[in-house]
C-alpha cells in the first residue's frame, strides 16, 4: 500500500527518526520510492560597516542554505541506501507546510512520515504549527512520530461510520508491515451503553437483536469488522468502552502501554465529531504515542 512515502527533513537528528520506519515501510513493496524532503530556511546574514551600519544579504543566505540542504541530503542517500529502493532528495523554496502538501499532492504519495521534534532538539515542527498545518491539508495519511520506539501495539478507532472506517486500510497496513498488534478500540455514549445491555437481555432470551429491531450494537460491529479484516499475518483484538471519547482513549493508551493510534479527522454520520479542538486535537496534543492520521477522501479540512 506504501509505495510512495515523503519524509520532511529540517536538518537535525530528531527529525530523521522517521528515517527507519520510512525505510522500513518502504521496503515491504517492490520497487517503491521514499523522497526525502528539505525546505531550506533562509537566514539573514548581517554586514557591518566602520560606522557600526548594517545590511542584510537574504539572497547570498538562500543560496548557501540550499547548497548545505544538498549535501546533507546526498549523504542521508548514500548512507541509506538499499535493495529495490529509490530514495529521492528534493529541495524546495518556500513555507515548510505548504511544500510538504503540495509535494505530497504533485507526487502523489501514500504516507507522509514527519517527527514532531525537529531542528536543535526543539518543537520546531509541533503541532500548531507545521505539523498541524500539514495534517489539515495532507492528500494522504500522515504517521507522527514522537519517540524511537518500535511500534508493536496499534490501537485503531472507531465509531461506527463509513468515514471512520477509512482509517482501517492505512491502519491495519502498517501494523501488518511493522508485525504490529492491533486493537479496534470503540468509545460509546451512555446511549449506546443502553442499547447495548437491550440486546444482551434479548439475546439472554434467544431471540436476536436484529428481529427484536434494535440497532446493530457496538460490540457486533467491532466483531464484524474485525472478522472483515481478519488475515493470517494479523492479530486483531478488540474493545469496547464507554465514557468521554478523548479521556478513555488517552487512558487506554497509557495503561495498555499503546505506541501508536490510528484514526480517521472524521467521525460519526459525517460531522467533524473527531476534529482539532475535539477528541483528535486532545489525543494528539497528549503526546502519548505515536499517531497515524487519517483525512477521508472527499472531506477537506482546508475551510
Amino acid at each position: 500500500m506504501f509505495t510512495k512515502i515523503l519524509v520532511p527533513l529540517d536538518g537535525s537528528m530528531l527529525a530523521e527518526r522517521a528515517l527507519e520506519p520510512a525505510l522500513t515501510l518502504a521496503q515491504q513493496q517492490a520497487n517503491s520510492e521514499l523522497i526525502l524532503l528539505r525546505v531550506p530556511v533562509a537566514r539573514q546574514l548581517v554586514v557591518t560597516g566602520r560606522a557600526g551600519y548594517g545590511f542584510l544579504l537574504p539572497h547570498q543566505s538562500v543560496e548557501f542554505n540550499e547548497k548545505e540542504s544538498r549535501t546533507y541530503l546526498d549523504k542521508l542517500v548514500k548512507s541509506h541506501t538499499r535493495p529495490d529502493l529509490t530514495l529521492r532528495p528534493i529541495i524546495q523554496r518556500g513555507d515548510e507546510a505548504g511544500i510538504i502538501v503540495d509535494t505530497a499532492e504533485d507526487e502523489e504519495v501514500d504516507l507522509i512520515i514527519m517527527s514532531t521534534h525537529g531542528y536543535s532538539g526543539m518543537t520546531r515542527w509541533t503541532l500548531g504549527s507545521v505539523t498541524e498545518r500539514v495534517l489539515h491539508n495532507a492528500p494522504c495519511p500522515v504517521m507522527i512520530l514522537r519517540n524511537e520506539q518500535p511500534i508493536t501495539q496499534i490501537v485503531l478507532l472507531l465509531d461506527g461510520s463509513a468515514l471512520a472506517e477509512q482509517a482501517l486500510a492505512p491502519g491495519l497496513a502498517l501494523a501488518d508491515a511493522l508485525g504490529a498488534k492491533v486493537t479496534l478500540l470503540r468509545v460509546v455514549d451512555p446511549v449506546q451503553v443502553e442499547t447495548e445491555k437491550m440486546a444482551q437481555l434479548v439475546r439472554a432470551e434467544g431471540r436476536s437483536p436484529d428481529a427484536a429491531g434494535l440497532p446493530e450494537t457496538a460490540g457486533s460491529y467491532l466483531t464484524r469488522i474485525r472478522r472483515s479484516q481478519h488475515t493470517a499475518d494479523l492479530t486483531i483484538n478488540t474493545a469496547l468502552l464507554d465514557g468521554p471519547p478523548a479521556e478513555i482513549i488517552l487512558d487506554y493508551v497509557a495503561t495498555k502501554g499503546i505506541d501508536l493510534v490510528a484514526m480517521a479527522t472524521h467521525g460519526h454520520t459525517g460531522l467533524r465529531r473527531w476534529v482539532y479542538g475535539s477528541t483528535t486535537d486532545k489525543v494528539l496534543r497528549s503526546g502519548l504515542c505515536n499517531m497515524l492520521i487519517v483525512r477521508p477522501a472527499g472531506h477537506d479540512l482546508r475551510d
